[in-house]
């Protein structure tokens, strides 16, 4: 596996890790208890002799998201080397579902919006 790939793989099952996470406390609350078990879940497996620290991290990040990310994953496989890793988990971002218009709302919602293909359906009327 190359080592661009190595990062997309990790990326992706650290994403998925998070969003489990931010979205179901029962996860949220079994990453503290079973660690490797939540993390193999989202495809970020971990061999059961690394010994694995959760810290939840506050605040913003600073930087560029992907560097910092690089920075992360490389943390992660020296991590992975030395038998002990940390899983980050930052706080869930904030949504400010007040800068959305009832427009805005609708097209989530599954009502119309032009999807930009062609042809599309919009253009068809």
């Amino acid at each position: 596996m190359s080592e661009n790939q190595g990062f997309q793989d990790f990326t992706a099952a650290y994403a998925k890790l998070l969003v489990a996470v931010w979205t179901d406390e029962k996860v949220a609350d079994r990453l503290k208890s079973d660690p490797h078990a939540v993390a193999a879940d989202a495809g970020l497996v971990i061999p059961a002799d690394v010994a694995i620290t959760v810290s939840e991290v506050v605040g913003e990040s600073s930087g560029e998201p992907q560097a910092a990310m690089e920075a992360y994953y490389g943390d992660f496989q020296k991590g992975l080397a030395d038998k002990a890793v940390t899983l980050a988990v930052p706080q869930a971002p904030a949504l400010d579902a007040q800068d959305l218009t009832s427009d805005d709302l609708a097209e989530v919602a599954g009502g119309s919006a032009c999807c930009c293909c062609a042809p599309c359906c919009c253009t068809w009327k």
